[in-house]
């Protein structure tokens, strides 16, 4: 999972700072781009979010929250829609050095939102966004980025190397070098062509040697990015489908329209050199809600297919230059910045005995083929995956669970379960389960409250595959105040 976030995250952040690509009618060789060819790019327009169709959905809600507010304080609905009706302006600026070697970009983003609260208060939400990123292809290092969010008044400073190397995951390095390694006059070739061959094959291409118009309807768009998302994950040497479990996502995809028939549009102008000079695109989101619920398998509680439409277009328009680049950063302090690698180390462990709690470096990770769900609705897991989570070694005999613990995190040293029984043996005297273990299939299984309970933690289940659990995260509760640490 670590590694599927790490890979989207920086696929999305270096790509939002390449000229919007869509993309034997007319020729599509000048998406065909490198930055030995082009070493500078100038990139300034507008994207503008449109709500096409009132959100009905949210009017049971806003009935709802009229029922506490008298006043009419707030228009959930409203706050809801305007967040929709927004625009933002970007500048982007591209400057390649060395044969494409060494790349530094600077992206500004501002956007506007007008928040309706109510029929007396409307309020223009404005929030600045920029980010600085320099990339040596001819080194080992990391790239490096220079964040300024509207969450933050410091600099956010950010070497994925360094990130890599706190995480210790050889497969996040791996993945932060796989996507540098993409950015190569080689690598970006190759998906240029592949890109290329897609919008042929899944949309309509129409226009001039000098103005061409590529349409999508929701199918073809859909088949587009499946193709360019198994590209992206194939030259990193991954499998999306068997690694990160996504068939689910998939068939979603295939069975509920997420697009109008018109999905998406983009138009370039060209200039005598075949270079993008102006770039408009539309995409056009035609979603219904109940559907999308309901084919997850989830019950819409609320909704109907009359009331469920989230239908929104986003629009934007883009002006390219090539001219000589300068990019500008801006002055680093220590006072003015946080760099994200120092933020994120955490002790391995700080004791305060007057107030008696631990704070560790780890949380179990608890990886379970599946959750079985008895008909009282309760959730019931794997009972040796837990205990092992807490490093216990766990033994099974004739019916009987018995596990033992030296580790500090551990709440006893010796538990001892035993099947169709609701007492369990431990080192501080016979605690009683809420539900006795089961046996499915040769596997024991325990009530997931019971383990909570026992072990004093909480426990959040994850599913990336829509319906089927994959993994649980066991979170140590502190005994005196009740938090997470």
């Amino acid at each position: 999972m670590k590694k599927l976030i790490a890979t989207t995250l920086f696929v999305a952040m270096i790509f939002c700072c390449i000229p919007a690509q869509a993309a034997q009618k007319p020729s599509l060789d000048f998406l065909n781009f490198t930055y030995v060819d082009h070493p500078n790019i100038n990139q300034s327009g507008v994207m503008e979010f449109k709500l096409n169709k009132p959100l009905l959905c949210l009017e049971a809600v806003e009935q709802m929250a009229d029922e506490y507010d008298e006043l009419d304080s707030y228009d959930i609905k409203k706050i809801a829609e305007g967040l929709f009706d927004s625009k933002m302006f970007i500048s982007s600026k591209l400057k390649a050095e060395n044969g494409g070697k060494k790349i530094a970009v600077e992206t500004h983003m501002k956007s506007q939102t007008p928040l309706v609260i109510n029929n007396n208060l409307t309020i223009a939400a404005n929030a600045n966004t920029s980010v600085w990123m320099d990339i040596d292809l001819g080194t080992q290092a990391g790239i490096d980025y220079i964040m300024s969010v509207p969450y933050g008044s410091k600099y956010m400073l950010m070497n994925t190397k360094e990130i890599a190397d706190y995480m210790e995951d050889e497969s996040v390095s791996a993945a932060f070098d796989s996507v540098k390694n993409m950015l190569s006059a080689e690598s970006m070739s190759a998906i240029n062509q592949k890109n290329i061959e897609s919008i042929y094959k899944n949309a309509n291409v129409s226009g001039s040697s000098r103005n061409v118009k590529i349409t999508f309807t929701d199918i073809g768009f859909k088949k587009y990015m499946g193709d360019i998302f198994a590209m992206t994950f194939e030259m990193m040497g991954e499998n999306p489908y068997e690694d990160y479990g996504l068939e689910g996502l998939v068939e979603l995809m295939a069975k509920v329209p997420f697009f109008a028939d018109e999905a998406v549009v983009m138009e370039y102008t060209l200039d005598s050199r075949g270079r993008i000079t102006k770039q408009k695109s539309q995409i056009n989101v035609d979603l219904n809600l109940y559907e999308l619920i309901a084919a997850m398998g989830l019950e819409p509680d609320g909704l109907t297919p009359e009331n469920s439409d989230i239908c929104f277009s986003i629009n934007s328009e883009y002006d390219c230059t090539y001219a000589t680049v300068k990019i500008e950063k801006p002055e680093i302090t220590e006072a003015n910045s946080i760099n994200m690698a120092d933020s994120m180390t955490i002790p391995e462990e700080e004791y305060y005995p007057e107030e008696d709690y631990v704070y560790y470096d780890r949380y179990p990770f608890i990886e379970v083929d599946n959750l079985f769900l008895n008909s009282g609705n309760n959730y019931y897991i794997p009972l040796r995956n837990v205990l092992e989570a807490y490093d216990y070694e766990v033994a099974y005999a004739d019916g009987v669970i018995s596990a033992t613990s030296d580790h500090v995190y551990a709440e006893y040293d010796y538990l001892e379960f035993t099947l169709g029984d609701v007492s369990v043996n431990t080192s501080q005297g016979i605690k009683e389960l809420g539900s006795a273990p089961v046996l499915v299939d040769g596997r024991t299984y325990i009530r997931m409250f019971d383990a909570e309970i026992l072990l004093n933690s909480r426990a959040d289940s994850y599913n990336n595959n829509f319906g089927y659990y994959q993994y649980l995260n066991f979170y140590r509760l502190n005994d005196e105040f009740d938090i997470w640490y």
